[in-house]
């Protein structure tokens, strides 16, 4: 962010539209945040979340019709779990690499880049990352 950018926010004024490849990196890829519970609970999920899991934004949050992990294809549970766990245990934020089953039943692998949300007393209240689409059947 350029020192014009920072002032203006600052000063309370008006921020420029994103370039038109922010917004369409938010169509392209699902910004959330979630719970770190055993069904990755979320509580808000962007738009992208129709492009990378086939599925309305409004099924995923609270597991209203179905739970994140839900999505992720049985054999991947566990490292996925793993590996976030463990990242946040060490202070670090995380990145992998795993398989959903989308809306429509297809596999589609999917790369994530998130960090753990600490609440005053240290303890992780929540998870906010990206979740991208890479590959789908």
């Amino acid at each position: 962010m350029n020192g014009d950018a920072v002032g203006r926010r600052q000063r309370g004024e008006p921020q420029p539209e994103p370039p038109e490849v922010l917004a369409e990196l938010g169509r392209q890829t699902m910004v959330y945040q979630c719970l770190n519970d055993s069904e990755w609970t979320m509580v808000w999920v962007s738009e992208g979340c129709r492009h990378v899991t086939g599925r309305d934004p409004s099924e995923l949050v609270g597991n209203r019709v179905v739970s994140y992990t839900d999505l992720i294809i049985p054999e991947d549970r566990l490292g996925v779990s793993v590996a976030v766990q463990t990242a946040l245990a060490e202070g670090e934020s995380f990145s992998l690499d795993y398989r959903i089953r989308r809306g429509d039943g297809t596999v589609a692998r999917v790369f994530e880049v998130g960090l753990g949300i600490r609440d005053a007393a240290g303890a992780v209240e929540s998870l906010q990352g990206v979740i991208a689409l890479v590959t789908s059947d």
